[in-house]
């Protein structure tokens, strides 16, 4: 049982700063706000993105921001029509 117990801390330690280590590498790229709102106009899918972003030569860390950045939009600009067509 405390075998157990042990490998889970272990496990969750590892996820832990795995995860924290992407959001430092990620906070620290530069977004392009310009292009992500070309992407929004033109309603762009993540892998188009993705692909665009690989052929510009990025980096993991910059495209995920960005798709990161893009979804966060996207997310907010759907909360505010629902929000609209509520009242």
């Amino acid at each position: 049982m405390n075998i157990c117990k042990e490998v889970i801390k272990i496990i969750y330690c590892f996820l832990f700063i795995e995860e924290n280590r992407f959001n430092t590498m990620s906070e620290a790229v530069s977004i392009n706000t310009n292009k992500i709102q070309q992407w929004i106009v033109n309603k762009s899918d993540v892998e188009n993105i993705r692909n665009e972003m690989m052929a510009l030569g990025h980096d993991e860390f910059s495209i995920e921001a960005h798709i990161k950045e893009y979804k966060k939009i996207i997310q907010s600009k759907k909360q505010e029509r629902d929000l609209c067509l509520q009242v």
